[in-house]
């Protein structure tokens, strides 16, 4: 089932030594009951003055930062402040979340070899390099006919580069 912000009731707290409120929500407002914050066009963190929003919310529902911690968006999308997609984490917890959701492996599969386009070598040149490695060629040889160096003949040689092959 997806999540319809629709259907949550919105709880205002008080954010701790300010004169805002936020709501479970991620929403931020005046603790005089002006108006929320528009946070619609934001696209990164959202702020108020120099503090976070993911902050205030943590501190208003959660309590304080626990030494060594800091805030975890755990969809990974930045500016959804509501108090179910955050936590309080260390920064290694965080470091590793954010290369499992936002980096996560699948990603970089397809630029291997002629398909990455940083790559000077096709994968047939690479198949040839072994080839004449395995019948005696000197690298020499390999470096005038690929018009490579002879540090990427030998990576290619010792599967050090282009190991998918």
């Amino acid at each position: 089932m997806s999540f319809s912000p629709s259907l949550q009731i919105e709880e205002w707290r008080s954010v701790p030594n300010t004169y805002v409120e936020v709501s479970n929500l991620g929403n931020l407002r005046h603790k005089r009951g002006k108006q929320p914050w528009d946070k619609s066009s934001k696209k990164e963190y959202v702020y108020h003055g120099t503090s976070s929003v993911h902050r205030f919310v943590l501190e208003a529902f959660i309590g304080p930062c626990p030494p060594g911690h800091e805030c975890n968006h755990k969809n990974g999308v930045k500016n959804d402040n509501r108090l179910e997609n955050l936590e309080w984490v260390t920064k290694s917890e965080n470091t590793k979340h954010s290369y499992r959701v936002l980096y996560p492996p699948e990603m970089f599969h397809h630029h291997d070899g002629d398909n990455n386009p940083n790559s000077s070598i096709s994968e047939e040149a690479v198949l040839q390099i072994r080839e004449m490695a395995a019948k005696g060629y000197p690298q020499w040889v390999m470096e005038i006919k690929f018009k490579m160096s002879q540090s990427q003949i030998s990576a290619i040689i010792l599967r050090k580069s282009w190991r998918h092959i």
